[in-house]
């Protein structure tokens, strides 16, 4: 399955301004799925589960942004689960 970087990052208010660049060297402002409460809760009731990248990423529109993007630097899985896709 082909992906747009917009189509995904549509639902998200600063998504237009989300570069490749801002992904990789982790400016996007996009917060880590990791941080979710509820995908941790699902994690541990299934831990070997094998999960796809769309379904990690939709646990970040639950969570507010680190900042808008450019402005720091915040590690975040979820960018490249962005990028894999």
């Amino acid at each position: 399955m082909i992906y747009c970087l917009n189509d995904i990052l549509s639902d998200l208010d600063s998504g237009d301004r989300i570069t490749i660049a801002r992904l990789l060297n982790h400016t996007s402002s996009i917060v880590d799925y990791q941080d979710s409460e509820a995908y941790q809760n699902e994690l541990l009731a299934d831990p070997t589960r094998i999960w796809q990248p769309e379904e990690k990423l939709a646990y970040v529109s639950e969570l507010e942004p680190y900042s808008e993007p450019g402005e720091e630097s915040q590690y975040s899985a979820s960018n490249y689960q962005l990028l894999d896709l």
